[in-house]
């Protein structure tokens, strides 16, 4: 009892930085600094919780993981070109979510990096997408045969758009996918490394459906007669898709102008998942 006194005793006070033998500091809640008495909890209390954010992890992982190449895959077997689109959003979105759940500084910068690089693409995707359809009124890969040479300025970009879509080195999706799966493989786990695999195997199947989509516009015959007539893209067309071509390269060609800022910024965030 006079110990337990002493211990309270406003003459006695205990050391600031004085922190009892069965609490430890496991990282959570997520929003107090290192070294908060907040994060502290009950040895056994916190191996739960500890335990407990793990399982959720892995268990998102591999849901992310089974999303980036269930999105490749389905994208492979769709004839219309928004589909293909959409279902390889499926694919780059899980990318991100997959890099943010790796919790560490480098492969959450890939993720905001592939952010950037997916709505760029995208954009550069629906535009180009739009304009083919306003002037063929189809959608449909089967039916866009030799559209190279019918409209070769949508049709060349269109298939820089692809190759950044796969990740060509030298554009946006090159820098964002290297970034991440630079990042995953930080983790020395078999666990991470494992999916961290599988995940990077959406790029083979991407160059899949992407390489068999340029094909048909490159190396294809017309068999549309009317999309003989067809004309190619206008001046005000062309300013909008050079100036998105170019945002896409700046991204894949230059990536230190932002990476850097994206790494600094996202430090402070990941340091609030150190366990």
């Amino acid at each position: 009892m006079n110990l337990y006194t002493r211990l309270i005793n406003k003459d006695h006070p205990l050391p600031p930085d004085y922190v009892p033998e069965n609490l430890t500091d496991i990282g959570i809640p997520f929003d107090a600094p290192c070294g908060d008495p907040k994060r502290l909890l009950e040895i056994r209390t916190a191996h739960a919780a500890l335990m407990l954010i793990q399982a959720a992890q892995r268990e998102s992982l591999i849901l992310t993981g089974i999303s980036v190449v269930y999105g490749a895959f389905s994208a492979c077997v769709q004839t219309d070109l928004k589909y293909i689109n959409a279902y390889s959003s499926v694919s780059h979105c899980g990318l991100v979510l997959f890099a943010i759940l790796m919790m560490n500084q480098t492969a959450c910068t890939g993720a905001v990096l592939q952010m950037l690089s997916h709505g760029l693409m995208t954009a550069l995707f629906f535009a180009l997408i739009g304009m083919i359809y306003g002037r063929t009124h189809t959608r449909d890969v089967r039916e866009l045969s030799g559209l190279m040479k019918i409209m070769p300025f949508l049709a060349v970009c269109y298939v820089i758009a692809g190759l950044a879509n796969l990740g060509l080195p030298g554009l946006s999706g090159f820098i964002a996918e290297m970034t991440i799966f630079t990042g995953s493989f930080q983790h020395p786990d078999t666990f991470h490394r494992v999916w961290t695999v599988i995940a990077c195997s959406s790029i083979v199947i991407t160059a899949v459906y992407i390489l068999r989509l340029v094909g048909k516009i490159l190396y294809g015959t017309c068999t549309n007669k009317h999309h003989l007539t067809l004309s190619d893209a206008t001046w005000d067309e062309r300013t909008a898709v050079i100036i998105l071509i170019a945002c896409v390269a700046a991204l894949g060609m230059a990536p230190w102008w932002i990476s850097g800022m994206i790494g600094d910024s996202v430090l402070p965030i990941t340091d609030l998942f150190t366990i």
